[in-house]
């Protein structure tokens, strides 16, 4: 006769034989991953200067307000202060942007000193503010854009933000009047 306690010892066996064979398997795997991962991801080591790759769209990455299809992929070089970790720098970045200073080296790039882009790439100018009265003013260059009560401005530090008429109607009548005027004028030749 055969009791259900005489097969307890071989179940156990083969339930820790299976579970070793799972494991042994999932360490496999996680090693195989583990070299591809390693493959992929070589740490990059960046002199001196680096280039930001600019992202156009809703891209994942670093956008500029005014970027377009025509803007350039990167900006820079800026220097670099210092490594990060093994994939990231801080970088030397201009006071009006306003992005934090350590970056992933995903989006940089190796600036070199005879860097044909290096000579000829547009920089955003890092445009200090006027102080008049003791306060902060940054300087317009023109009203892109008017909604119902506020208007689109972009400003000479490259920066474009959506600003009330009533603070451009204090501050800058002449440039308000100038713009809504070119504006009626627009309207009426496009009738």
């Amino acid at each position: 006769m055969k009791f259900w306690h005489d097969d307890e010892d071989d179940f156990l066996t083969r339930r820790h034989s299976i579970r070793q064979a799972v494991k042994d398997r999932a360490d496999l795997a996680i090693a195989r991953m583990a070299v591809i991962y390693d493959d992929k991801h070589k740490p990059v080591e960046l002199k001196d200067w680096a280039y930001i790759k600019i992202v156009k769209g809703i891209g994942t990455g670093y956008s500029l307000p005014s970027s377009s299809k025509l803007s350039p992929v990167k900006q820079g070089p800026f220097r670099i202060k210092r490594k990060v970790g093994r994939l990231a720098y801080e970088l030397d970045l201009p006071a009006t942007w306003r992005i934090h200073p350590i970056i992933s080296v995903i989006h940089l790039e190796q600036a070199y000193p005879d860097d044909v882009y290096h000579r000829t790439a547009p920089r955003i100018e890092d445009a200090a503010p006027v102080i008049v009265e003791g306060q902060e003013e940054h300087e317009i260059e023109r009203i892109i854009r008017q909604s119902a009560d506020r208007c689109l401005i972009k400003w000479k530090n490259g920066d474009e933000t959506w600003e009330p008429v009533a603070n451009l109607k204090e501050d800058v009548p002449d440039l308000l009047r100038r713009f809504q005027a070119k504006q009626r004028q627009k309207r009426a030749e496009a009738k």
